[in-house]
């Protein structure tokens, strides 16, 4: 049973974390958002977590050091940084990086060689109009090597080569993107197939099929919960016995039937059953505190009472007499306060 409950945990943390991940580079996204908040100390740890990883995204890695660097202002740092990640992992964002930096630090000519190896190596994918309008080039604007860069590259890019060249790129990553989703349907298939191969699979699809007559009855507003997946698992029911039957099993589904509904009812029942506990435990202190409960009753009828009869005595009474049960009276009230005070005892 529970070889079988892992499977089904299994199968649904796998659909929830698409695409799947390594570790290392889930890591590498989480410092990531660590520095967008600012959250250096945070960031830097979660790196050097990632880089004990059998196999880290050393690329990866290194850009968000430099990344971590720059925003800390600690420039020099940040380009030898973003310099070994360019080695180790190419993307465009890489270099762009790269070339900021180095902007920042006065080193231009040094940035405009970085730009000019980023539009040599992503050829149709990084145009001149994108690196002219990034704020983080605007200081080389009239600085005659940077200004060279863009004219050639515009220059090309008005070839018709070059727009031929950016159609092929366009269709290669649309067959990147088939591939892309034609591995997930297979990991998805995988993963379905070991579901279906356990035995706890049967489990698994009587209490979806449950779930989804529950969802079409709560459609048709005919009823509220939790009538909804009482009836849904109800139909869910009738339905796997009548196939089961059908199929030549003779127990009719039943010990399928009995597990689903217990993992479906199960928690609920639990919760019922500790607030009954708790509504009799409240009850059972409120009897044994009630001056009007049938252990109480004599008492408290005793103490009205005599409350009564000292009254009727003080009203006749006359000079110390009237005192003295005044002071009786006083005793007998005090009495009544605390009976029925015995709730907050």
């Amino acid at each position: 049973m529970h070889n079988n409950v892992f499977m089904v945990v299994t199968f649904a943390t796998a659909s929830s974390a698409w695409p799947l991940q390594s570790p290392a580079d889930r890591l590498v996204d989480q410092a990531q958002s660590a520095r967008e908040r600012a959250e250096f100390r945070l960031a830097a740890s979660l790196l050097d977590e990632a880089e004990k990883d059998q196999d880290p995204p050393v690329g990866r890695i290194y850009h968000e050091r430099g990344l971590l660097a720059r925003d800390s202002g600690h420039l020099e740092e940040a380009a030898t940084e973003l310099q070994k990640a360019v080695s180790h992992h190419f993307a465009t964002a890489i270099h762009l990086d790269h070339a900021g930096v180095l902007v920042q630090l006065g080193r231009w000519p040094e940035a405009v060689v970085v730009l000019r190896h980023a539009f040599d190596e992503r050829g149709s994918t990084l145009l001149a109009s994108a690196v002219g309008t990034d704020e983080r080039f605007v200081k080389l604007t009239g600085f005659s090597p940077y200004d060279s860069l863009l004219q050639e590259r515009r220059l090309e890019e008005e070839s018709p080569f070059f727009k031929l060249t950016v159609r092929m790129a366009r269709i290669e990553r649309s067959t990147l993107g088939s591939e892309i989703i034609l591995d997930q349907i297979a990991t998805f298939a995988t993963l379905a197939a070991r579901l279906a191969n356990s035995v706890g699979a049967p489990i698994f699809v009587f209490v979806l099929l449950g779930l989804v007559f529950a969802f079409g009855i709560q459609q048709t507003a005919l009823v509220g919960p939790p009538w909804t997946i009482v009836l849904g698992m109800t139909l869910a029911g009738i339905t796997w016995h009548l196939a089961a039957r059908f199929a030549g099993d003779d127990a009719g589904g039943g010990p399928t039937i009995a597990f689903g509904v217990s993992v479906v009812f199960g928690p609920w029942l639990v919760v019922l059953a500790t607030r009954g506990i708790l509504r009799w435990r409240q009850l059972a202190k409120i009897a044994a505190t009630d001056p009007f409960s049938k252990d109480h009753l004599p008492d408290t009828l005793a103490v009205l009472e005599e409350v009564t009869r000292l009254g009727r005595r003080w009203m006749v009474a006359e000079g110390e007499e009237k005192e003295e049960i005044a002071r009786d009276l006083d005793v007998a009230q005090v009495a009544v306060r605390q009976r029925f005070d015995l709730d907050r005892d």
